[in-house]
């Protein structure tokens, strides 16, 4: 696969292949399937995550994941706790109303991760995006790092859009749309792409 996915980029966009460096993670997404608990935590740590760097968001994570016995974070025991012993781990009052939300909708049987793999992309937002404070942006990390899907991007992204914007010499950021059409010629592997762009901004 990873001679595959560089010789897709390298036919399709000399530009995003030349920004491929021995020290990129590109080949890291774990394929193997996560099962429903795991998935359950997946999404909470998504949430977390909206809008923060990535240091703050494991620090609030891992407070979080403290309230519960062994770390273990399910809907049963999330649904125990209030918005404000949430806030008390650092996260706002949306993402601790959201977390709740998640636990309900879960418990409801409203959303499954049973057979979730079966499921096609836009299955899986329609589900997910039944979680009040869960946009399209956190549907699409879940796609791409939880239910390693090849082909996901998530135009809206700041980091993608400043990758593009290093890539390709631009003077501004590209827009939403802007982004998402350059995106469409690394189809089928524009999971893959964003990791370039991630790590060439970090970098």
């Amino acid at each position: 696969m990873k001679q595959k996915v560089i010789a897709h980029f390298r036919r399709v966009d000399p530009k995003l292949f030349a920004a491929i460096d021995a020290d990129i993670r590109l080949f890291s997404v774990n394929t193997k399937e996560k099962t429903p608990a795991q998935l359950f935590q997946s999404l909470c740590r998504s949430i977390v995550g909206q809008q923060l760097s990535g240091k703050v968001a494991r620090s609030i994570y891992d407070r979080f994941e403290g309230l519960f016995p062994r770390k273990y974070v399910s809907p049963k025991k999330l649904i125990e706790f209030s918005e404000h012993d949430l806030r008390g781990v650092g996260m706002s009052y949306a993402k601790a109303r959201a977390l709740l939300d998640h636990a309900e909708k879960v418990l409801e049987k409203k959303i499954t991760y049973h057979n979730i793999h079966k499921k096609t992309d836009d299955e899986v937002k329609d589900m997910l995006l039944q979680v009040k404070g869960v946009g399209p942006w956190t549907c699409e990390m879940f796609l791409m790092f939880s239910l390693a899907r090849e082909d996901i991007f998530s135009p809206k992204d700041l980091g993608l859009q400043k990758g593009i914007q290093k890539i390709y010499s631009l003077k501004r950021k590209p827009t939403e749309q802007e982004a998402e059409r350059i995106a469409n010629k690394w189809s089928p592997y524009r999971t893959y792409a964003a990791m370039i762009l991630w790590h060439t901004v970090d970098t």
